[in-house]
């Protein structure tokens, strides 16, 4: 995903003006909120239960997640047309809204097969099953460059073609039985940890989604542009490194694995990733952009601290899953978001560094409880097999 980033960015970049690429780049992160809220928080659970089987409860899982998709169908719907309608200007809007819906069915449904994969063993089989549609927001890619221009209802109708696709190849890569035997963690479907962990789940991706919303309503789309440009390294760079996490998956789950092991192997590649990659679309962009993109140094700098906190987060939720404390930290992603969404619209002028500095803040913030909260719980959580980190 991290070399689809790369490709997605010089093309559109080259292409888009930054208005359209800063309000495609609104749209694409919306398509990764919502398939969250669609699955009611369900889906960290479906890696958990299916680890805990011996293959009996795929057709259950697979049952409930269709079942809460098709219940989220037209809040979804409703929330996607009142963003489009908001941002306006840029394409036809019932091609926006339409195509950005079914990325989100597809993101959804792709990602339940995917936990289910990952929680019966097949970790590689799973990161492709996930990749299968994660891949198509390329698919647009091929088309622009052959034609010479794109627009972002053409981009995201293709995208969302593809996806569709890439969910069906999804579905039939999913196994029926466990390579692992059963192991020691719950395996009850529970409808009310799931909307309780549902803040954690949807809060990394609802703050980004807010600071360009509100970036772009109040600064205008070529400023969105301007952060996420800034933003492409160190998300790329993330993609990376959660990727190597995820081969300690379940056993950070089980407490098997000691989290800071993990981040001793990720946080360094990290670092190296980002400032390789600043350091060369730094070089590159004024080229790509004939001069219409900026590139911010101070946003890029705030932004890369703030994928090494989101880094952070990532490893120790996975032990908060397998501890069942996810929920302990849903009230503090509600404080940031609100608490950010409260600052940046009270206060519209903004400049994107304090657009920046406040997103970072609230990530530590969520950092820091999320790591109490694990120790602190009512479950023990690391001292549950006798270790603390």
């Amino acid at each position: 995903m991290a070399g689809v980033t790369v490709i997605r960015f010089v093309t559109f970049v080259a292409v888009l003006s930054p208005s359209e690429y800063g309000t495609l780049n609104i749209y694409a992160t919306l398509v990764n909120v919502l398939p969250l809220a669609m699955s009611w928080g369900l889906t960290l659970q479906y890696q958990r239960i299916a680890r805990s089987s011996d293959g009996s409860v795929t057709n259950t899982l697979l049952k409930y997640a269709l079942l809460v998709n098709a219940a989220s169908a037209i809040p979804t719907l409703v929330v996607i047309y009142l963003v489009g309608q908001r941002l306006g200007g840029v394409g036809s809007l019932l091609i926006c809204v339409v195509s950005a819906f079914l990325i989100c069915i597809a993101t959804s449904l792709s990602t339940c097969y995917s936990q289910i994969a990952v929680g019966y063993g097949y970790r590689t089989r799973g990161s492709l099953m996930l990749f299968c549609v994660n891949v198509t927001s390329a698919v647009p890619v091929p088309i622009v460059l052959l034609s010479g221009q794109g627009s972002v209802d053409a981009i995201l109708a293709s995208w969302a073609a593809a996806a569709m696709v890439g969910l069906l190849c999804s579905r039939l890569m999913l196994p029926r039985y466990p390579l692992l035997p059963p192991g020691d963690v719950s395996g009850t479907l529970s409808f009310f940890e799931g909307f309780a962990t549902l803040p954690a789940q949807l809060g990394p991706w609802l703050i980004f989604f807010l600071v360009r919303f509100l970036i772009g309503v109040n600064l205008g789309a070529s400023e969105v542009a301007v952060f996420a440009i800034a933003s492409t390294v160190p998300d790329m760079a993330y993609l990376v490194c959660v990727a190597l996490l995820g081969y300690f998956s379940n056993r950070l789950l089980t407490n098997e694995v000691k989290v800071y092991r993990a981040l001793v192997y990720v946080l360094p590649l990290y670092v190296l990733l980002v400032v390789l990659g600043g350091l060369g679309v730094y070089l590159i962009l004024p080229y790509l952009g004939d001069d219409q993109y900026a590139f911010s140094l101070s946003v890029f700098l705030i932004l890369s601290s703030l994928g090494a906190v989101r880094i952070y987060i990532t490893a120790w939720r996975a032990r908060a899953i397998g501890a069942r404390r996810l929920h302990q930290t849903a009230w503090v992603y509600l404080v940031a978001t609100g608490g950010l969404g409260g600052v940046m619209v009270l206060l519209p002028d903004l400049s994107l560094i304090m657009y920046a500095l406040l997103t970072l803040a609230g990530f530590c913030i969520i950092a820091f409880v999320q790591r109490v909260g694990i120790v602190t719980g009512p479950r023990g959580g690391d001292h549950q097999r006798g270790e603390t980190r």
